[in-house]
């Protein structure tokens, strides 16, 4: 029984970290057809948003027709939705990526300040990914009026 005993703990400590660790999504990446859903999606889920997110990758910076449709769908989910926008980017670990994303609009007919507005509705406020998006729609405001 000893033996037994000494391994309950190490197995129950391994468990445990496993299960609190955040996990890698098998994503499809740089797939438009995700991004052009999320713009034309009338009813912008949880899961869209989270599958939007999930198909970004430093890889697909070298495909411009992704990267101006993606951009576009991100401001397009935020602006929709911003409290889940929010939400799945906390849990993101393209946090980063996205980040960036929002920091340069590809489409000047974006309204950032629109944008800003519903973003200050949500009760997300005060947050650290709350104020990261600010930030970076405060960055992206700033080069429109440049």
């Amino acid at each position: 029984m000893p033996i037994a005993n000494s391994l309950f703990f190490p197995v129950v400590f391994i468990l445990y970290s496993c299960s609190s660790a955040k996990t890698v999504k098998n994503c499809e990446e740089c797939n438009t057809v995700i991004a052009i859903r999320a713009i034309n999606e009338n009813n912008i889920s949880e899961q869209l948003i989270d599958t939007l997110f999930c198909t970004s990758a430093d890889s697909c910076l070298k495909n411009a027709e992704f990267m101006e449709v993606y951009n576009e769908a991100l401001f397009v989910c935020l602006g929709k939705k911003p409290g889940i926008f929010v939400q799945q980017l906390a849990r993101s670990y393209r946090k980063k990526f996205i980040l960036k994303q929002l920091e340069s609009p590809v489409i000047d007919t974006i309204n950032i300040q629109k944008i800003i507005g519903e973003l200050e509705k949500t009760a997300q406020k005060n947050t650290g990914t709350y104020n990261k998006i600010l930030q970076a729609l405060k960055l992206a405001l700033k080069k429109y009026n440049n």
